[in-house]
């Protein structure tokens, strides 16, 4: 007795050489696929890390900053630090460990009012080209001798005065 199987049709000569052709043939496929997309599915991966580091430090470095500055109002000079040093070791402190404070880019000026910061210094403009020339007279707000595009006077202030910090780590 024999049985046939209807859902099967009988093979046909030559097609189980195609099939193994095609077979051959596909299994290539996935390797140059994953070649092909494995670069950038790993550069998109890597770029989320690098960004994600870089903003992580720049919260940290922006929270270090706030409470330097918080300490910075208060006018205190500890014993046997300066006060740039003891500002610098806040951030440190701030940052668990992550920013290396003897690599930091740390400026501080300090204006009489918040309407000064940016501000030049004032000068008379005598040849009306409303810029400041060589010559011409100004107001030595930060007392340093020359007239400067921004009036603030480098330092870390005193009571009433308005200080910015500028801080930039690499």
């Amino acid at each position: 007795m024999s049985f046939v199987n209807a859902a099967q049709p009988p093979p046909a000569t030559g097609t189980s050489c195609s099939a193994r052709r095609a077979t051959v043939a596909d299994s290539g496929k996935a390797i140059i696929e994953f070649a092909l997309v494995a670069p950038i599915f790993l550069g998109i991966t890597l770029s989320i890390f690098e960004f994600s580091g870089i903003m992580f430090v720049q919260t940290l470095l922006e929270g270090g900053a706030r409470e330097a500055s918080r300490y910075g109002l208060t006018g205190q000079q500890p014993e046997g630090i300066s006060r740039d040093a003891m500002i610098r070791q806040i951030i440190g402190e701030n940052s668990f460990g992550i920013i290396d404070v003897s690599e930091l880019d740390m400026t501080t000026l300090v204006y009489g009012s918040f309407g000064d910061i940016g501000q030049p210094e004032p000068f008379t403009d005598e040849n009306g080209n409303e810029a400041w020339d060589e010559g011409e007279p100004y107001t030595d707000v930060n007392g340093n001798g020359n007239w400067d595009e921004d009036m603030g006077a480098a330092g870390l202030g005193g009571p009433g005065q308005v200080v910015v910090y500028r801080v930039s780590y690499d």
